[in-house]
């Protein structure tokens, strides 16, 4: 029967289970959590499938047990990213309210503010979900200051609502966030076997996130605190430790491991995968297919991906513009410059389109659009550290190709500071010849390996502290963008004279007498 006030499928007979056999199950999934068999699934969805629906409705636990036996009986098997019950949550998302407001313990509010947030999400309203995490805080805070939310006994759900808030925040493209929320949940995970869960969910993903960032020490410290984990095995491990697949997956691509690179991607399934993190998912699968394979089958793989979830790439907004960005570096592969171009000026220019249009600009001939470009990515503070580092190698390329050797050794210096293996799927993008030119340049005027100290030639460290004014801080900003003095007036609404009086004015601030010099020390005090 289907009960009218809540929308939820519920047993249709009368009877049911004792006060005993009730409380028995309450108490095992409330213990075990996802760590629930099939076989005791089975036995609790053959007892509950025949008791009055106004008794499982009227005890949360209850429901809940109902609900996961049901899925891990009927459908399990057959969907290994357990679609299906995460789709449960919205289904029982009236009920869940209705219940939440009820609630008289931390244990009922986390874990019926947890499903409601899922709910939320399930329907595509993100905003929604973060408003509902919110409130459940809120009323946990509550109960708190009411001395209700106190117990002696181990929380049944430890990180499940930080962990959840947490994912909320992935994918609506707060990554900042997401990983405070990470982090909470993980400071809040109980002890394996069943307690451990939504703290490896959220390690899980957070050494996603830092990976897609570029923070790869501190991805390897959340994925070793994933490793300590061995429970993957069981119907629940696909959702708990796909960020790991995906952060796996995405470093071995940067290091340009193809062997590490398809295991991983292996166990995190195929791009139209059906969950929540399908689009990490995606842009993983994308990336290999870039570097190991053929850009026009990452293409397809991509367009079948948005296609599996309904999404439009070319305006895609989600998770902070990662299938956006996964869709322009496709383009530009594919050598369809001007139409990557296009699409990312549709989409307002936001900070992850920089890397694929200034590789746009540098494979097209615009080496000062390209170099000015990476000069405006690199000072920016939405940048992700991944993008920042392939821009300056980007910049210093564009740079020598202006003839402006002194520069562009300078800033591929900087680039080989943070150089690494992972960067290996950088320096792959670009043009042979072209990093074969630029450390050749670089090695001819000092500047050529990791850890070299830069100088300006023959003019020692750079000075003390400098004061420049708002007006001169904007013109040499121009200046480090590649303007002439001439467009750095007209970018300034001000006359050429004007301009050359501020450089003056900053090139003996700066002790320096060219430009070259003036950007390097600019650079060095952190100007730019």
């Amino acid at each position: 029967m289907v009960d009218d006030e809540h929308g939820v499928d519920l047993p249709g007979a009368t009877s049911g289970p004792s006060e005993a056999e009730a409380r028995r199950i309450v108490d095992l999934v409330t213990k075990v959590w996802y760590a629930l068999t099939p076989e005791q699934a089975e036995q609790i969805h053959t007892t509950l499938r025949g008791a009055n629906p106004q008794h499982i409705i009227s005890d949360p636990w209850l429901f809940n047990a109902l609900l996961l036996s049901e899925h891990l009986t009927e459908r399990a098997g057959a969907e290994p990213d357990q679609r299906g019950l995460v789709e449960t949550s919205a289904d029982m998302s009236g009920y869940a309210a209705a219940v939440l407001r009820n609630a008289t313990s931390s244990d009922e509010v986390v874990a019926i503010g947890s499903a409601l947030v899922i709910g939320y999400r399930i329907q595509g309203d993100l905003d929604g979900a973060e408003q509902i995490g919110e409130s459940v805080e809120q009323r946990l805070e509550e109960l708190g200051r009411q001395g209700r939310g106190l117990t002696t006994r181990p929380a049944t759900r430890p990180g499940q609502l930080s962990m959840q808030r947490g994912l909320t925040a992935t994918l609506r493209g707060d990554f900042a966030r997401a990983m405070t929320l990470y982090s909470t949940a993980y400071s809040q995970m109980g002890e394996p076997p069943y307690r451990h869960f939504a703290g490896a969910n959220a390690a899980a993903n957070a050494a996603m996130l830092s990976v897609l960032e570029g923070h790869i020490d501190l991805a390897g410290q959340w994925l070793e605190r994933t490793a300590a984990f061995t429970d993957r095995s069981g119907w629940s491990g696909y959702l708990v430790y796909l960020g790991e697949y995906v952060a796996r997956a995405l470093l071995a691509v940067d290091r340009l491991d193809r062997p590490a690179a398809e295991t991983a991607l292996e166990l995190a399934g195929p791009a139209s995968v059906q969950a929540e993190l399908w689009p990490f998912v995606a842009v993983a699968h994308c990336a290999a297919e870039l570097a190991f394979g053929d850009p026009y089958r990452a293409h397809e793989q991509l367009r079948a991906a948005a296609f599996a979830h309904n999404h439009q790439l070319r305006d895609s907004t989600y998770c902070g513009h990662i299938l956006l960005r996964a869709y322009l570096d496709v383009l530009v592969a594919e050598g369809e410059y001007r139409t990557a171009m296009q699409v990312a000026e549709e989409a307002g220019e936001p900070a992850r389109t920089f890397v694929p249009v200034a590789h746009a600009y540098l494979r097209t001939g615009r080496h000062g659009d390209a170099a000015r470009l990476a000069a405006q990515g690199i000072r920016r503070d939405d940048l992700s550290v991944r993008d920042i580092r392939e821009l300056r190698l980007i910049r210093a390329v564009s740079l020598m190709k202006l003839d402006r050797a002194d520069e562009a050794a300078h800033v591929y210096s900087i680039f080989q500071r943070a150089d690494n293996d992972c960067t290996a799927g950088m320096r792959a993008r670009m043009d042979p010849q072209d990093l074969a030119d630029l450390a050749g340049t670089a090695t001819a005027l000092g500047q050529g390996g990791p850890g070299t100290r830069v100088g300006c030639q023959g003019r020692g460290e750079p000075p003390g502290p400098v004061n420049l004014t708002v007006t001169e801080l904007q013109v040499l900003r121009l200046l480090a963008d590649g303007r002439t003095i001439a467009q750095a007036a007209e970018a300034s609404f001000t006359s050429p004279n004007t301009v050359k009086t501020h450089v003056s004015s900053i090139y003996r601030k700066l002790g320096v007498t060219n430009r070259a010099d003036a950007l390097w020390r600019a650079d060095a005090l952190g100007l730019l």
